[in-house]
């Protein structure tokens, strides 16, 4: 991660951590289902 910044496109996850982050800053969407819907 060093240097780069967190807004960048480079940063890709995946639908579990998804889940996770959604999960950690909105709970009241954690029983919401996640999926992907594209790249970039």
């Amino acid at each position: 991660m060093g240097g780069t910044n967190v807004w960048d496109a480079e940063w890709e996850v995946n639908e579990e951590q998804a889940r996770t982050l959604i999960g950690r800053q909105f709970p009241q969407l954690s029983s919401k289902q996640v999926k992907r819907l594209g790249w970039g």
